[in-house]
């Protein structure tokens, strides 16, 4: 190929080009760093992607859509710039990620994630025996014991006429048990062809296998052909292995998976933070989590195209909102400039940057850009890429020349000029290490010159969730990363992990907001650094940024380059997290062991950080007080009701048809303002199989939450909380049990008496917030556990809101012995 770039050592005679290195490089880069990366500088390929807005307008653009009578009038154009810039994907990114799983796409726990999934891939919904095969895959990335019973199960049917003669009994016996209830439960004994697929003889194992992989255990489509949804790879284990986990056992083996996903980000998880949890090695939970993090993600876009839809549907009206008449006139009236021809915009070009079109053309495509008003975009085409950094920067020298030289083509809010850096001696992906890449890149580095973009959502920090990920797992790197960087072997694996985590930390986001953008690594060998945009790049910080991208490259692809410091970095990191790990390991020890002094079924109110709080625990907190007032409260006023049907509730007199909707609003009132939920506290539960977790992480608070099933009767969900999440989410939690309070304050009390026990109730706590109350009731060693978790307390002064709280205790203790089937039968 003709060489249309010229040489390095002839371009750096330009004097520009001296000052930009010598003086204004990117500080991380000592001398050394310099001459290292322009003696290499062949070994980078470079492509730019630059888009320009013209003052003139083109051919085949929407331009005349924003022209307008000479007489100043509304600029819809500025209107909707102002409202398009208002980021209203942003907004909804920022919601919490728990709500927007309950109330945007109604999933409330881990079975509706399930089908939540299963119908994003499949576009239907997931028989009985799709959802067991789901759930013992995701169960088995949650106890190895589950996996490993399986796995002696595949093997004990699978290896039968390959053993020896003392093992082969047992497991023809297996063999014999599998065949006969996957003969009876799909009715093979009448079909002989059917028959001969799980013959008696002992050649039949790894067919047997193959047939339960296929129709009962597929994680992509499971189910058998016949009659789908009636046996599934669960049941099948239950009959053959009869000690093997049930649907519930399983279902509370992986409970915690909805919120590892929907808190991953602690007290508040953002819906930008949905991501992928777990490893590629995981069974199903990395891929289900993957999907998950699609999902919400496409619904968030889905739910900000609708808010800007409404939004412009009447600008005017918003903005008028917000700003007075003059500000208003001033920034959306305008008078138009006379009307121009439209021209083509390769002539445009052609026109005003002669040298770099006469130069670059013919190696470039052209295209039309939806994200400019009236705009072209221009990238490499054939060759798809520049070899070498002295090519670059020629390219950005040449164009910024005429850039600079001309006023049509302009850079704006609109624009960007991304950067695609690949290094052209890695020839294998796997040799990669993404996380040295992380360590050493800066965001305030990669964005020098280019400072608007700071908090752009075009151009977001992949650093803090990558380090965030790798900061959750790896407790034998904190614990002996100065053993393993000794160890060839093992500092290759841990390279070989860290990179994967670094990966699994943008999968499932939008790859339009990652400021350093990886993805495109596996696939097409370049990163996409999309840093540069706005109408800030110039020829000098265009320099900076392509060599400071060609260093972050080099760190990746060349194991060598900066060696030590990535040593040294490494190890700093990882004594660090160990260092903060100890600290926070014993600050939220000392809160758990609180909570093992807090009777089971203590009660609270929680309450949400949004208005609309948890739906799904609104409409069965509703269902409670339905069968409350059936139950309990309606017997009771009909006993007493006057011949006119008025009954005195609340010292009210209203009529029977009232009751229901006054003790709603009543229960809700006492609850307090916007939304609360009444919940129990129901015991820690330990993390199994986990040795790596340590402090905090080793345990989950058990709440109880109310819900309402499908047929619209009410029942409980558990839902599990980190001990992390929930010391930073105390001021969330509000003491509510009446009785729990007196018996602490040391009152006398008839708890029976439901006249006596509000205001008891009430000056119990007011007498536990006292700080000496523990004197007052001579227990000053008790209650310790209230004082320094500095829980706040709700008030008890109404005799129905209090009578209905011990009522609904009442019912959380029936659930925990399984005594609720008057209430809860037929629910599903």
């Amino acid at each position: 190929m003709k060489d249309l770039f010229g040489g390095w050592r002839g371009f750096l005679k330009t004097p520009s080009v001296l000052e930009i290195i010598k003086e204004d490089l990117i500080r991380e880069f000592n001398q050394a760093d310099k001459e290292g990366l322009l003696a290499s500088e062949a070994d980078f390929s470079v492509s730019y992607e630059i888009e320009l807005e013209s003052r003139t307008p083109l051919e085949g653009r929407d331009y005349d859509d924003y022209r307008y009578d000479m007489e100043p009038e509304l600029n819809y154009e500025a209107m909707r710039d102002f409202i398009e810039d208002m980021d209203f994907l942003d907004q909804v990114l920022e919601e919490d990620l728990d709500s927007f799983l309950n109330y945007d796409l109604n999933i409330r726990d881990v079975n509706e994630m399930l089908t939540a999934y299963f119908e994003f891939v499949h576009g239907r919904e997931p028989a009985g025996s799709e959802q067991e095969a789901m759930l013992l895959g995701l169960a088995m990335d949650y106890n190895e014991s589950i996996k490993d019973t399986y796995e002696q199960f595949i093997n004990a049917i699978s290896s039968v006429g390959k053993v020896n003669k003392p093992q082969r009994g047992a497991k023809m016996e297996w063999a014999k048990k599998t065949g006969q209830f996957l003969k009876k439960a799909f009715d093979y004994e009448d079909d002989p062809a059917q028959q001969d697929l799980f013959p008696d003889a002992d050649v039949r194992g790894q067919k047997m296998v193959d047939w339960i992989t296929k129709n009962l255990f597929d994680l992509e489509d499971p189910g058998a052909v016949q009659k789908r949804g009636e046996v599934g790879i669960v049941t099948l284990l239950r009959n053959v292995y009869s000690s093997f986990y049930s649907i519930g056992e399983l279902e509370d083996e992986v409970g915690e998976f909805y919120n590892d996903f929907a808190n991953s980000g602690g007290r508040w998880t953002y819906v930008s933070g949905a991501s992928a949890i777990g490893s590629p090695n995981d069974v199903f939970r990395n891929k289900l989590s993957y999907v998950l993090a699609e999902m919400v993600d496409k619904k968030a876009e889905e739910k900000a195209d609708e808010r800007m839809r409404d939004t412009l549907e009447d600008p005017e009206s918003f903005l008028r909102d917000i700003y007075t008449d003059y500000e208003f006139e001033e920034r959306f009236m305008t008078q138009p400039e006379p009307e121009e021809e439209e021209e083509d915009d390769l002539d445009l070009l052609r026109e005003h940057l002669p040298n770099f079109m006469a130069r670059y053309e013919n190696v470039l495509k052209f295209e039309e850009d939806a994200s400019l008003q009236n705009g072209v975009e221009f990238s490499m085409d054939d060759p798809p890429y520049l070899t070498g950094l002295n090519e670059a920067i020629e390219f950005l020298k040449i164009f910024f020349e005429d850039f600079n030289n001309q006023t049509n083509w302009v850079m704006s809010d609109r624009t960007g000029l991304h950067t695609n850096v690949g290094y052209i001696p890695t020839v294998a992906h796997e040799d990669r290490d993404l996380f040295k890449g992380m360590l050493f890149l800066n965001d305030d580095m990669a964005k020098r010159g280019f400072e608007k973009r700071k908090n752009s959502r075009w151009a977001m920090d992949i650093k803090r969730d990558a380090l965030d990920m790798v900061s959750k797992g790896f407790g034998d790197a904190k614990v002996n990363i100065g053993e393993i960087i000794k160890d060839e072997e093992k500092m290759e694996e841990l390279r070989q992990r860290l990179s994967n985590s670094v990966e699994n930390s943008v999968q499932g986001k939008y790859v339009k907001y990652l400021g350093m953008n990886i993805t495109y690594l596996e696939n097409m060998d370049y990163i996409e650094f999309r840093y540069p945009g706005q109408d800030e790049p110039t020829y000098q910080s265009m320099v900076n940024a392509t060599l400071y991208y060609a260093h972050l490259i080099k760190t990746i692809n060349d194991e060598d380059y900066k060696k030590k410091e990535y040593i040294t970095k490494l190890v700093g990191f990882f004594n660090n997290l160990r260092a903060k790990d100890l600290e926070t390991d014993r600050q939220d020890l000392k809160t758990a062991r609180k909570f093992f002094n807090l009777p089971l079924g203590t009660q609270f109110i929680y309450a949400p950080d949004t208005s609309l709080g948890s739906p799904s625990a609104n409409d069965g907190l509703r269902a409670w007080i339905k069968v409350y007032y059936e139950n309990e409260l309606k017997p009771e006023l009909l006993k007493k009701a006057g011949p006119d049907g008025v009954v005195q509730f609340n010292q009210m007199d209203i009529t029977i048809g009232e009751a229901p909707d006054k003790l709603e609003s009543l229960i809700f009132s006492q609850l307090g303002y916007g939304v609360r939920i009444p919940i129990f506290y129901d015991g820690l539960k330990k993390k199994l199989n986990r040795p790596d977790l340590k402090g905090k992480d080793k345990y989950l608070i058990k709440w109880i939450f109310p819900r309402e099933q499908k047929s619209g009767k009410p029942d409980f969900r558990v839902a599990t909380q980190s001990m992390g999440i929930f010391v930073r989410s105390l001021n969330k939690f509000h003491l509510s049990d009446p009785e729990y309070a007196i018996k602490k304050s040391g009152m006398e009390v008839d708890l029976s008496d439901p006249l006596e026990l509000p205001e008891m109730g009430y000056n119990a706590l007011q007498s536990i917030r006292d700080s000496g109350w523990r004197r007052m009731a001579g227990k000053q060693d008790e209650g310790e556990e209230l004082d320094e978790l500095k829980f706040t307390f709700t008030s008890m002064n109404n005799p129905v809101y209090v009578k209905f709280l011990r009522w609904y205790k009442e019912q959380y203790r029936k659930w925990k012995r399984g005594d609720l089937e008057y209430i809860t039968s037929g629910g599903e």
